[in-house]
């Protein structure tokens, strides 16, 4: 007997793949890059140093998140309800690291940049809009 999946959970699933792929992506390049260019930084301007982990930790966040996401966008394929719990977990988690990296150039500079606000914002309010459709 074949069970039929709602396509709410398919699509889920995919922007699982989808989310996972390029939060590991962009963990790994805050981590590595922003982390290295605010520690160069802060060798000017000393106040700025103690950014240096801040970055570190959000990416790291950022990378074992989005390799989690792929684990979770397998589990919903499959139809697992560990996959559905940890998928709540992981967009939550995520959609907020997303936000607070959104808003880092505002707290830091005062400035906007559009690009880079909605390179971050925008997939993290589709993981919370995730998660609560996981959590429904």
């Amino acid at each position: 007997m074949q069970r039929n999946r709602p396509s709410g959970i398919t699509l889920v699933a995919i922007w699982s793949f989808l989310d996972g792929l390029g939060s590991a992506i962009s963990g790994a390049s805050v981590a590595f890059a922003f982390a290295s260019l605010v520690g160069w930084i802060g060798l000017v301007v000393p106040g700025l140093a103690g950014l240096q982990l801040v970055f570190t930790l959000l990416g790291v966040v950022l990378a074992l998140g989005g390799i989690g996401m792929l684990v979770v966008g397998w589990g919903l394929l499959e139809g697992n309800e560990w996959a559905r719990t940890w998928g709540i977990i992981g967009f939550l988690s995520l959609g907020f690291v997303k936000v607070i990296l959104s808003l880092i150039p505002l707290l830091i500079g005062g400035g906007f940049f559009f690009g880079y606000f909605a390179a971050f914002v925008i997939p993290g309010l589709i993981d919370l809009l995730a998660a609560f459709y996981l959590f429904s």
